[in-house]
């Protein structure tokens, strides 16, 4: 969980990723950004306007694996709160 400014260009987001990855994939609900994309490890997040009207943004990572364990899935989930 982290706290932003509703000014602030971006929120750079860098996940500590172990092993072997084969795919990522950051989703935010309500919309909002990532960049260069959210297939990217390291990302930065841009709220769309109506997560600054409510005051959060939720974040889900996905990643599957790769190598021998190509089939496995985590998943990570994050509020951001902007005040």
């Amino acid at each position: 969980s982290h706290t932003v400014c509703a000014d602030s260009s971006g929120i750079s987001i860098i996940p500590v990723l172990t092993g072997n990855v084969n795919q990522i994939a950051w989703v935010s609900a309500g919309g909002g950004t990532f960049s260069p994309s959210p297939g990217a490890q390291n990302v930065t997040f841009t709220p769309s306007q109506a997560q600054k009207d409510n005051g959060r943004a939720s974040l889900t990572l996905t990643v599957t694996g790769g190598g021998v364990c190509a089939n496995s899935t985590a998943t990570a989930n994050s509020i951001i709160t902007i005040t």
